[in-house]
Order: structure tokens, then C-alpha cells, then sequence
């Protein structure tokens, strides 16, 4: 029995293990070493690099240079050297140039099998210039979407792509794919990890109605749905979200590895605002006199228990008690002329009631 029961831990931390590093294989990074660079100095010429993306044996991609000798209408010949990328089957790619930690997925839109991403024409003839919009020789991201068994997968290769005076070049140095159907990837990632989030306030989680709450998702995620009492929040997909009605607050992350939901922030209005107020919204809160002076006696309904509390105007509390009778008498021979808020909650009901003291 003991070697039974030692036998099904081990099993069962192997198949944790295994789970580990599934999840951080899920990125499938290839780095291609040497760098390899191709350059036509003369013309016919023609370089290709072929790309197999996730490694199957199956050519998905090219990346091309060629140097040709060409006619320009009416009259002359120029010569040019381009570089083009091209995608075989049903695979796509986009001519972008993307910069590191670009988001790649379902955001772009892959149009194309094939495009220029630079060319240069030279002669003396008016037809000469040149196109593309690699132009300069820093490393950039091509964006790739792979199609295999009707799943769709999305990559990156990072080039270089040079111009020097007549001579143009490109320098394949790696790759990488997203080995989960439809999952993002950001340019130039090269491994990830299942996200985490806390949430931040900026400023009171409890307010009066009219006022409003900074949420912000702290986390390195780059994909972000607000929700509110579990359902989600059209439209709130930024990383900060603006809670301006009480509910319980959550933010689902997501990044190349999976997604994950923060933990909730609970949002509170315990007082309306003073039209509410003088409109008679409230019936179960009274307070007199009112006008008061010296003592003020602050009247619940005899079923309830809570808290009452008393703010001045600029929010700051300068009564507090909890409460388990129908009335309470409280001295405000201290407080300052002016006006207060008067608040009671039994954790579920919230009542507001003003009113003034003079001398």
C-alpha cells in the first residue's frame, strides 16, 4: 500500500511537472544561428531564405532578394534589386514593419500571401526610385499567420533590411510562433508565462453619487476586459477603467500564455448627491432638529442596526458610532457652523441625510 501511494504522488507530480512545461513551451522560439544574410551584386541573382515556421519539414514562408535587369517605358534599362516575403498555401503574412512588443493576432488583418518590403531602381533613366517601407537598417518584426488543419497560428521573423548606397541586403536572425490556435504573440517574444493582476484605487472606493473611481490593472498582460458582478463591461478593454456605480469590479488579463481574473474591488455610494437629498429621496433617516444646536438627535427605524457616521463638507469624519437603538443623541456643541452629512448603513441599506448647525 505505501509504495502504491508513494507511486501516485510521483505520478501525480510528474503530470504537474509536464503541465509546467507545456505552459512555457507554448511559444515555440527557433533562433537562427548563424544569422543568415543575403545580398545580389549582380544581375540575373536571385537569394531566398525558406522559413518553416513551427518546424514541420514544410516550407511556410520565403524571404527573397533578387537583382534584374529591366526596361523602363519608352525607352532605357535600370536595374533593381528588391526584397519580397511570400507565404505558401493558405498561410499570410503583412509587409509591416512592427516594432518590438507589437501585439500580432486577431488585432491585424493578414490580406496578402506575398509583398515587397523593399526596392531600390538604379539609372540614370527618369523611371529610376525606389518603394517599401523597410528602409533602414535597425531590426523589425514581419508579422505571420500560419494555417495548418484549419487552425490559425500566429508568428513573427525578425529581418534586416539594409540599403547602402547600390547594394541592398536582408538578414534573417529567428523566429517564433504561438503553438496555442488563435492566441496572440508580441513581436520579438520569445517565451511567456501565465499572467498575474492586482488592482489599484486611485483614490476612495466609496463616494457619493455623481463622484467616480480610477480603477488600473497592474499586471504586464496586454489584453484587458472589465467586468461588473461577473458580467462584462462593453467597450472596457483599456488597462484603467473609470467606475463611476457601485458593484464589485474585476479585470480579466490576458497575454501570449492564457488569461487570468484578478480579484474584485468593491465599489460603494453610501451618499447622494444634493439634489437626492432635498428631493426627499431619503424616508429612513431623520434628523432633528434641523437647523441644531448643542444636541442633535438622529432617529433609525427600530428594526435596523449600523453605523452611523458624520462628515463635514470637505468628507472628513468627525463623528463615528455604531448604533443598535431607534435614536441617538449626539453633543455638536463642538462642531464648527456649517453644514454636515449625516451617513447610516446597515451593510446592505445606505442613507444620507444633511443638515446645519448654527450658533
Amino acid at each position: 500500500m505505501k509504495t502504491q501511494i508513494l507511486k501516485s504522488i510521483f505520478l501525480g507530480l510528474l503530470f504537474i511537472a509536464f503541465c509546467l512545461l507545456k505552459a512555457e513551451a507554448q511559444i515555440i522560439y527557433t533562433d537562427v544561428n548563424p544569422d543568415q544574410t543575403y545580398s545580389c551584386n549582380a544581375s540575373p541573382c536571385s537569394h531566398s531564405y525558406n522559413l518553416d515556421l513551427n518546424n514541420d519539414s514544410v516550407i511556410d514562408f520565403t524571404i527573397r532578394e533578387s537583382y534584374t535587369i529591366q526596361t523602363c517605358f519608352p525607352s532605357g534599362t535600370y536595374s533593381r534589386k528588391s526584397v519580397t516575403a511570400s507565404a505558401t498555401g493558405s498561410n499570410k503574412l503583412m509587409t509591416s514593419m512592427l516594432n518590438l512588443n507589437e501585439v500580432i493576432g486577431s488585432n491585424l488583418v493578414f490580406s496578402s500571401s506575398s509583398g515587397t518590403l523593399r526596392s531600390i531602381n538604379f539609372s540614370l533613366h527618369y523611371c529610376a526610385g525606389s518603394s517599401g517601407v523597410w528602409t533602414n537598417s535597425t531590426d523589425h518584426y514581419l508579422p505571420l499567420r500560419l494555417s495548418v488543419n484549419s487552425n490559425i497560428y500566429y508568428g513573427w521573423v525578425r529581418l534586416n533590411v539594409a540599403v547602402t548606397g547600390p547594394l541592398l541586403y536582408f538578414t534573417v536572425k529567428d523566429y517564433a510562433y504561438n503553438a496555442v490556435a488563435n492566441a496572440s504573440i508580441l513581436a520579438g517574444e520569445m517565451s511567456c508565462t501565465i499572467p498575474t493582476v492586482t488592482l489599484n484605487a486611485g483614490g476612495p472606493l466609496s463616494f457619493c453619487n455623481g463622484d467616480s473611481v480610477v480603477l488600473n490593472a497592474n499586471t504586464t498582460a496586454y489584453k484587458f476586459q472589465w467586468t461588473k458582478g461577473g458580467v462584462n463591461i462593453s467597450g472596457a478593454t483599456k488597462q484603467t477603467y473609470v467606475a463611476r456605480t457601485a458593484g464589485v469590479y474585476k479585470c480579466k488579463i490576458t497575454n501570449s500564455c492564457g488569461s487570468k481574473t484578478s480579484g474584485g474591488k468593491t465599489v460603494t455610494i453610501p451618499c447622494r448627491n444634493t439634489n437626492e437629498i432635498f428631493s426627499g429621496a431619503i424616508e429612513k433617516l431623520s434628523v432633528d432638529p434641523n437647523p441644531a444646536k448643542g444636541f442633535v438627535t438622529i432617529k433609525i427605524p427600530s428594526d435596523e442596526q449600523g453605523e452611523i457616521k458624520i462628515l463635514n463638507l470637505f468628507g472628513q469624519i468627525v463623528y463615528a458610532e455604531k448604533i443598535s437603538s431607534e435614536q441617538l443623541q449626539i453633543d455638536i456643541s463642538r462642531f464648527p457652523v456649517g453644514m454636515y452629512l449625516v451617513q447610516w448603513s446597515n451593510g446592505i441599506i445606505n442613507e444620507t441625510k444633511i443638515f446645519s448647525v448654527v450658533k
